[in-house]
């Protein structure tokens, strides 16, 4: 039997690694409680700054919010990438100079916003292709650092591939480029297992971005943070919008760091549908790759097409990576809560069987 057309509204949305569980009840009923009044006033973030610092073990001044990571990581890139060079980093003559280049790295498979922010600045990314089995290209990256780089994007958990870097790594490339920013991007690091941000006062020029979005639910209020010495984020505040979370994002952050068991039960879940998937795959001969964070990356073999077109038609959206060069045949599976991920999985397994 066919499957049925799906709307948007009722299709599952395993393509964009949201909570799919939406946010905690407590942060709805807040938000349904907000008055006209409380609606038309700028909100004071000062409060949400503080209750930041406090879940992440660090000072009030070592934080900057941001609507989204996403605009955190455009703050970085105009603080780093523009004709002046960041005034808390190591300066040269060269850098100083209104010609010279410009350079940020990244590593393949790359998010898009890194390469929308350079390209804002007119920068240069320099891509770097990760390692074998997505490991993180150690030595490549060191031998890609130059005097004009300002600008050094780590993502770990990487998406799309769910592999961390080891916290050595990051320190050694934090030491071969003293005058660039190291911007580690923890969007994942909920569901992870070492956060850089207790190793941040012995880099003197990284700070480490984090996200509201997954792990909170949060997504569709787009808050996100900026963690680092206050000497470098600095150039980051000024060129931040001053009222750039809305009420209702303040409220529901604040609310959300007050019930804290409801994040902690979804990582449970995350984890629990990770291993189903890698399960379910090793059973389908598909090969995946384990992930820290809240999705998985497959390679569909010969058969992909069928199966992310397969996954549509019955209404479960993963994200199609088969495009990208460095991840060919592959699609990311949002693996959040539990029943949605055993969905998916059974689909994929009725797909898999199917005649080719």
């Amino acid at each position: 039997m066919m499957p049925q057309p799906t709307t948007p509204e009722s299709a599952l949305r395993l393509d964009l690694n949201e909570h799919t569980g939406g946010c905690a009840p407590e942060v709805a009923a807040a938000l349904q409680a907000l008055t006209a009044t409380q609606l038309a006033c700028y909100p004071d973030t000062a409060a949400l700054t503080r209750a930041v610092a406090a879940r992440f073990s660090v000072q009030p001044d070592e934080v900057l919010l941001t609507n989204g990571l996403d605009e955190g990581i455009l703050m970085a890139a105009v603080a780093c990438l523009g004709l002046r060079p960041h005034a808390a980093l190591r300066q040269s003559a060269e850098l100083g100079s209104p010609d010279a280049r410009r350079e940020m790295i990244v590593v393949t498979p790359v998010f898009d916003p890194y390469l929308q922010a350079a390209a804002a600045m007119q920068a240069d990314a320099v891509i770097v292709p990760a390692g074998p089995d997505f490991q993180f290209p150690r030595q490549a990256v060191l031998d890609a650092i130059t005097p004009q780089t300002r600008l050094i994007i780590l993502n770990t958990p990487h998406n799309p591939t769910g592999s961390e870097i080891p916290i050595r790594a990051i320190a050694e490339v934090c030491a071969a480029a003293p005058h660039a920013l190291v911007l580690v991007d923890e969007a994942y690091q909920d569901f992870g297992q070492t956060s850089c941000i207790s190793a941040l006062p012995s880099w003197p020029n990284a700070i480490v971005g984090r996200t509201f979005s997954k792990a909170y639910g949060l997504a569709g209020l787009r808050i996100g943070a900026l963690i680092g010495a206050p000497a470098l984020l600095a150039p980051m505040k000024r060129a931040t919008p001053v009222f750039t979370l809305s009420t209702p994002a303040v409220t529901a952050l604040e609310t959300a760091l007050q019930h804290d068991g409801y994040r902690l039960a979804y990582v449970d879940q995350v984890r629990q549908s990770r291993q189903r998937t890698y399960d379910v795959c090793a059973r389908l001969g598909l090969r995946c790759w384990p992930s820290a964070g809240n999705f998985v990356l497959i390679d569909g073999g010969e058969r992909y097409r069928a199966l992310i077109d397969g996954l549509r038609a019955r209404g479960i959206r993963v994200r199609d990576r088969s495009t990208d060069p460095s991840c060919p045949r592959c699609f990311r599976l949002t693996t959040g809560v539990l029943a949605h991920t055993n969905r998916a999985l059974a689909a994929l397994e009725d797909l898999c069987a199917a005649p080719q």
